[in-house]
């Protein structure tokens, strides 16, 4: 089974550590492969950086989306 973690973010990045953080302490049941991809929203501060910079520990389970138009995709 797979379970898609998504991390919506915007300038948020020392909060953004912090979550990285725990999800990679999280303890994963046998069997559930974790994956997140963490969705920034044209952030102006390390957001970037700071998922790249996580990439290796995740071990391949880390992704980054940057979209560049601020707020809802809703038209």
């Amino acid at each position: 089974m797979r379970l898609d973690v998504i991390v919506p973010t915007y300038n948020r990045q020392e909060l953004l550590k912090r979550t990285l953080e725990s999800l990679l302490a999280a303890e994963v049941p046998r069997g559930l492969d974790v994956r997140v991809t963490v969705v920034d929203n044209n952030s102006k501060d390390g957001t970037r950086h700071t998922v790249e910079s996580q990439m290796e520990r995740f071990g391949g389970r880390l992704g980054y989306v940057f979209e560049g138009r601020p707020g809802s995709l809703l038209p």
